[in-house]
């Protein structure tokens, strides 16, 4: 009689059940009797190790979810299943779910999760930012983004990746590349923003929201200023406190300050850097003393309306020009362009005065141009984004009261705001 093989288990299902027997061996009171330095390398190593198990749980959520078993057991998602045999929490096993689909375009990625050479978060934002680079470059970039994790934080691996393009296109298509990503980028962000605010009836209020990163860059370097530890101003804030305290302190008190006229003509100054020898091509990104990367679009919208500071970089990184700071319409000029524009000029709009912003239509102050008040138009924020992104062409109309007339990008047909005038 022959002997029949022995079915060897699988390697998965093997290892699986050894990790949870070596965890049981694992008595978790003991950490504190080793030595620190060992504690240091031994939770790096845990670290490693969990990135590596996340690299399993996402490929088996993936494989799970492809094989249609949550719809033949009436689970309303493969999370919702998962959910309901461990943790009760769905967003978590989707968010396994998420990683485990990133991967698929990304196999050098996955790979490299499943060593513990990145950590969940790295792999996700290299596998997204590069699964629309042509196939035949996306495993290169893939590659050069996982050396970059290893040195970069992933706020800066994020801005790294991208320029990824970089691995296969000239400097210049590359900053057209990172400037239409930005473009989209900030386009969402705005279209997400949102603020809510509720009395808790005890004195106080509580709230959230929303913001994109410039502005979110803007008021927590203002927060930052106010809660110096050396500030002398009146404005200060205790520093025996927490940090938490000294932020809602700072901002309680900024807010007690943000009246009409300092919003309309006040502002931060913000520090940009661009490289010279882009200029030109108004297609360049450029970059905030936060290291936030902004269009170019929004680097122009920013200079019409905020003491933008550009620094301008050459090729050796040596400080040519700071520009100029004096670039914003007076409040007498503003009652002026409110005369001549009864609101936002743009065709249609119906936006009042108050609502509006300044905009050098004739030439961008960040290109040279003046802040007379012939150079100014009153745009609401959503049209001066519009002018902005989309190219529109504007010009001052030759009749006695001139008026704005505005040419949309590639046209010919210039539109004015029908608004009644005396």
């Amino acid at each position: 009689m022959t002997a029949q093989p022995v079915a060897l288990p699988h390697p998965l299902s093997s290892g699986v059940r050894e990790l949870v027997a070596v965890l049981d061996a694992m008595p978790i009171g003991g950490w504190d009797g080793l030595d620190e330095i060992e504690v240091k390398a031994l939770a790096t190593e845990l670290l490693r190790i969990g990135s590596r198990v996340k690299a399993h749980q996402a490929a088996a959520t993936r494989v799970l979810d492809e094989s249609g078993l949550a719809r033949r057991t009436g689970a309303s998602s493969t999370g919702a299943m998962l959910a309901n045999d461990f943790g009760g929490d769905p967003a978590a096993t989707s968010g396994a779910l998420r990683t485990g689909r990133s991967m698929q375009t990304a196999p050098v990625v996955e790979q490299a999760l499943a060593s513990g050479t990145l950590t969940e978060r790295q792999a996700r934002v290299i596998a997204d930012s590069t699964h629309d680079v042509p196939e035949i470059h996306r495993t290169r970039a893939q590659t050069r983004l996982i050396d970059d994790a290893q040195r970069l934080s992933v706020k800066d691996l994020q801005r790294r990746a991208l320029r990824i393009s970089d691995t296969h296109k000239p400097r210049r298509k590359v900053d057209k590349d990172e400037n239409q990503k930005l473009r989209t980028r900030e386009q969402k962000a705005w279209a997400k923003a949102s603020f809510r605010m509720r009395d808790n009836h005890d004195g106080t209020h509580s709230g959230d929201f929303t913001i994109p990163d410039v502005p979110a860059d803007v008021l927590r370097t203002t927060l930052q200023a106010l809660t110096a530890p050396r500030r002398s101003s009146g404005d200060a804030v205790p520093v025996d406190s927490t940090t938490a305290t000294r932020m809602g302190q700072a901002f309680a008190r900024m807010t007690e300050k943000l009246t009409p006229d300092v919003l309309i003509d006040g502002g931060p100054t913000l520090l940009v850097t661009v490289e010279k020898d882009v200029l030109d091509t108004r297609l360049a990104p450029a970059t905030l003393e936060t290291g936030t990367r902004l269009s170019a679009g929004d680097t122009r919208r920013l200079a019409c309306q905020a003491k933008l500071l550009p620094a301008v970089m050459n090729g050796a990184s040596v400080v040519l020009d700071f520009g100029r700071t004096r670039r914003l319409f007076s409040p007498a000029q503003k009652a002026a362009l409110a005369q001549r524009d009864r609101g936002c000029a743009f065709p249609g709009c119906d936006r009042p005065p108050q609502w509006c912003e300044t905009h050098h239509w004739r030439r961008a102050w960040s290109d040279g141009g003046t802040t007379d008040l012939a150079d100014g138009v009153l745009l609401c924020s959503h049209h001066h984004h519009v002018v902005h992104d989309q190219g529109w062409t504007l010009r001052l109309s030759d009749d006695p009261d001139p008026v704005m007339e505005f040419c949309p990008p590639g046209g010919s047909d210039w539109q004015r705001n029908p608004r009644y005038r005396a």
